[in-house]
């Protein structure tokens, strides 16, 4: 098999002569062009810090959606994903229905009841008592009494 030559690629000399060409003027540091890469790249860093924090800041937008319990832990003890599963195919689930409004739903085997939400403060109102509640890679997991509550998106 014979190779043909490729055409459309530069040699690395004429690279290596652009560049040289940008960053020094008469074997002189070229001290603007420097500057403005610099600048460039410290607006790339930036972007992209800016990128990865909001995209991990919890909205009302991105945590909205159906939940199921994934586990419970509390000084009593807890349920386990296991314990889940067994539960489910007893047909006794453990749901969270949460709303952009601020409003969310839990539904305990049947029964539900209404939560609100601020998304600022990262804190539920559960009938009358106050939890905090954080999410992460499309877990939400409520805090209250020492017991935690984690549901899964």
């Amino acid at each position: 098999m014979t190779e043909k030559p490729a055409e459309n690629i530069k040699d690395d000399t004429s690279i290596r002569q652009k560049i040289t060409d940008v960053f020094y003027i008469n074997g002189a540091l070229n001290k603007k062009a420097l500057v403005v890469l610099l600048f460039v790249l410290m607006l790339l860093l930036l972007a992209v810090i800016l990128g990865i924090h909001s995209a991990s800041k919890a909205t009302a937008s991105n945590i909205a959606g159906s939940y199921v319990l994934e586990s419970v832990e509390g000084s009593g003890g807890g349920i386990t994903s296991g314990d889940v599963d067994e539960m489910k195919k007893l047909g006794l689930e453990i749901t969270l229905e949460v709303h952009d409004n601020g409003t969310a739903i839990m539904d305990v085997f049947g029964q539900t009841t209404n939560i609100s939400y601020d998304i600022n403060k990262m804190t539920m109102n559960i009938d009358g008592q106050k939890a905090s509640f954080k999410y992460k890679r499309r877990k939400l997991t409520i805090k209250q009494n020492g017991s935690e509550m984690v549901f899964r998106k």
